[in-house]
C-alpha cells in the first residue's frame, strides 16, 4: 500500500519515502524484501523433485554458458537492472527473458540469490567439519571425506552445490579469456555458499576464515569430477586378462567360400573331433553332386 502525494510517495507499510520519479526502483526493492523466491529458504521453495536445482540457479547458469565468458563473476553488474531483474524472477519465473541482458547483471543475480539464503548452501550444521578438512592436496582420504560430508546435505542442496561447482568448472576452463581460475571463484563464492553461523564474538573469526572457504569452494570446483562422480564408470567389471597369449588369427581366404563349405566349417568348428567334421564335409559334397 502507498500514500501517493504532488512529488513524494510513501510506503505505509514500511514508512520508506522517496521522490516520484524513483517510484519504479524504490517499489521494485519494497517487494524484492518480501518476495518468494531470493530470501527465502531452500525447503521453502516450490520443488517438483527433492533434489531439484532451483530455477533461478538453472536459467542463469544455462544463459551465462551460452555467452562469451569474457569478465564473467569479475564485473559486477548495475545494480538497479540487478534490482529489476530480482524482480522480474519473482514475478515471471520461469518466463523471464534474459537474452538481451548484461552476463554481469545475470550473474550478479545468482551471486546475490545464494547470498540472500537464510542458510547458505552448505548448512551451519557442517560447516566446521568442511573448514577442517585438508585440501591441500587431492587424496582419496580427501575425496572419500569430502564425499561423506557432502551426502550429509540435503538433496536439495546436495544437487545445487553440484551444479554449481560443474558450472564453475566450465567457467573455469575458459581462465586464459575471462581471468577467472578455480582459485579466483573460489574467493568469490567461497564466503557465499559456506559461512558460520555469526554471533558478535565470533565476527572476526569468521572473517579470518574467508581464505578456508575459498579454498575449499577451489577445491571443489577443481575436482569436481572426483567429488561427484561425474567421471564415466563402465556398468560392468571388465572381463578378467587371459592367463596366456591368444592364438594368432588365421590369415583370410583369398576367394570367397561357397555357402556349403562356410556351413560345414561352422558345424566343424563346434566339434571337438575332427574325423567327425571331416565325414560331415564329404556327405555334404556327394548329395551337392
Amino acid at each position: 500500500v502507498r500514500l501517493i502525494m504532488s512529488s513524494a510517495c510513501s510506503l505505509l507499510k514500511c514508512g520508506l519515502a522517496f521522490h516520484r520519479k524513483c517510484l519504479d526502483v524504490c517499489q521494485v526493492e519494497c517487494e524484492h524484501r518480501k518476495g518468494i523466491l531470493f530470501g527465502v529458504g531452500l525447503s521453502l521453495l516450490p520443488w517438483d523433485r527433492p533434489d531439484e536445482v532451483p530455477f533461478v540457479v538453472l536459467r542463469c547458469t544455462t544463459e551465462i554458458e551460452s555467452r562469451a565468458l569474457s569478465g564473467v563473476y569479475r564485473v559486477s553488474g548495475s545494480k538497479p537492472r540487478i534490482q529489476k531483474l530480482c524482480q522480474a524472477f519473482e514475478t515471471q519465473r520461469e518466463q523471464v527473458d534474459l537474452s538481451d541482458l548484461s552476463p554481469h547483471d545475470i550473474t550478479s543475480v545468482l551471486k546475490h540469490f545464494f547470498k540472500e539464503l537464510p542458510e547458505p548452501l552448505i548448512t551451519f550444521d557442517l560447516y566446521n567439519d568442511f573448514i577442517a578438512m585438508e585440501t591441500a592436496a587431492m587424496t582419496n582420504d580427501n575425496i572419500h571425506n569430502l564425499r561423506e560430508l557432502l551426502e550429509k546435505l540435503p538433496p536439495n542442496r546436495y544437487s545445487t552445490l553440484k551444479h554449481m561447482m560443474c558450472h564453475l568448472h566450465r567457467v573455469s576452463e575458459n581462465y586464459e579469456e575471462n581471468k577467472m581460475s578455480p582459485g579466483n571463484l573460489g574467493i568469490v563464492f567461497g564466503p557465499t555458499l559456506l559461512r558460520p553461523l555469526l554471533s558478535v564474538d565470533m565476527s572476526m573469526i569468521a572473517l579470518l576464515e574467508t581464505s578456508y572457504q575459498a579454498v575449499l569452494v577451489e577445491f571443489l570446483i577443481t575436482h569436481c569430477d572426483q567429488i561427484f562422480n561425474l567421471q564415466q564408470r563402465p556398468s560392468t567389471p571388465p572381463p578378467p586378462a587371459p592367463t596366456a597369449p591368444l592364438p594368432e588369427t588365421p590369415p583370410r581366404a583369398s576367394c570367397p567360400l561357397s555357402e556349403e563349405t562356410s556351413t560345414t566349417q561352422d558345424r566343424g568348428a563346434s566339434s571337438k573331433e575332427r574325423p567327425h567334421s571331416v565325414e560331415v564335409k564329404t556327405a555334404m559334397k556327394k548329395c551337392s553332386t
